[in-house]
């Protein structure tokens, strides 16, 4: 089964640079309790509830994508 994209962001730090969704919900307010959890120059995976977080992390940006 695929999952569907929520939402993605693109951070530097705990800033959100830009993000995009087509979807309604609190994304933008759920952000800055995952970004501290972020590891710098790692891919991980985060969970939050039932939502999944796809992290992708150098030592300058931070993208994460939001699937079901």
């Amino acid at each position: 089964m695929i999952g569907k994209l929520f939402y993605f962001c693109i951070a530097r730090g705990e800033t959100i640079l830009t993000d995009y969704t087509k979807n309604e919900g609190n994304f933008r307010t759920r952000m800055p309790e995952i970004l501290p959890h972020v590891t710098p120059n790692r891919r991980e995976q985060l969970n939050l509830s039932n939502l999944k977080f796809f992290v992708d992390s150098s030592d300058q940006l931070v993208f994460i994508a939001l699937t079901s």
